[in-house]
């Protein structure tokens, strides 16, 4: 899922934007961060196996959606039921996410510097 996509997903678990509808700058940029700071956390302890600038893998897209939605929930002010049901989905994609990205290759990492 390219990432113009994976932070409009994101803002639709949220509440904040209709299916077929934009999303405003700001919301975006403030998926963008939360997307790059949770990538980085972890990407450090090694449960993701791609770099914050490609792709979402399809298989990670959902899981990893939710998860986002959920560290954003107070961001947007979304409503406490839509909340609890927003982490419990985050709940399971990270187990999801953990599952199945150790028993994927990371991605080849080249050596060469330019």
């Amino acid at each position: 899922m390219t990432l113009e996509k994976f932070y409009a997903e994101v803002l639709k678990k949220l509440g904040v934007i209709a299916a077929e509808e934009a999303p405003v700058a700001a919301d975006r940029l403030e998926v963008e961060n939360k997307y790059i700071q949770v990538h980085a956390e972890l990407s450090r302890r090694e449960i993701i196996p791609w770099f914050d600038d490609e792709e979402v893998p399809d298989w990670a897209s959902d899981a990893m959606s939710a998860v986002i939605a959920d560290r954003l929930c107070s961001t947007f002010s979304v409503p406490q039921e839509k909340e609890i049901k927003i982490r419990v989905e985050a709940q399971e994609g990270l187990t999801t996410i953990i599952g199945d990205g150790q028993r994927r290759p990371p991605p080849e990492r080249s050596s060469e510097f330019y």
